[in-house]
């Protein structure tokens, strides 16, 4: 198979990937609506609420699996100068979320509960 055939291919198969993606997603979302719209004061609230918990546990692990293949799918086709940038970027972004934003590195956070 050709370069340019092989990068084809790795682009096709990434647009299939983000598409998987967009499904988990979408799952994600109509699981917590339908947590939301469990009553409460429904007798078996607990055992709706603990099978709609193990249907996202499993829908997390889809994602987290998925993430990982899609990235590596991402660092195949990158030249040797791209990934080095990639890494840079990881760095610059990793030091920027822990120690720009607060304690909790969440956007909005002040660090010091003023």
């Amino acid at each position: 198979m050709s370069r340019l055939n092989r990068k084809t291919s790795n682009i096709s198969t990434l647009f299939i990937l983000a598409i998987v993606a967009m499904t988990l997603h979408d799952g994600m979302q109509d699981n917590r609506e339908a947590m939301r719209k469990i009553d409460p004061g429904a007798k078996d609230y607990s055992q709706q609420a603990a099978k709609l918990a193990d249907k996202m546990g499993d829908l997390i692990k889809q994602m987290i699996i998925h993430h990982a293949a899609m990235r590596a799918k991402v660092y195949a086709i990158l030249t040797p100068d791209q990934r080095l940038q990639t890494a840079k970027l990881r760095r610059h972004h990793a030091w920027h979320k822990k120690g720009q934003l607060g304690h909790g590195g969440h956007h909005g956070s002040t660090g010091g509960g003023y």
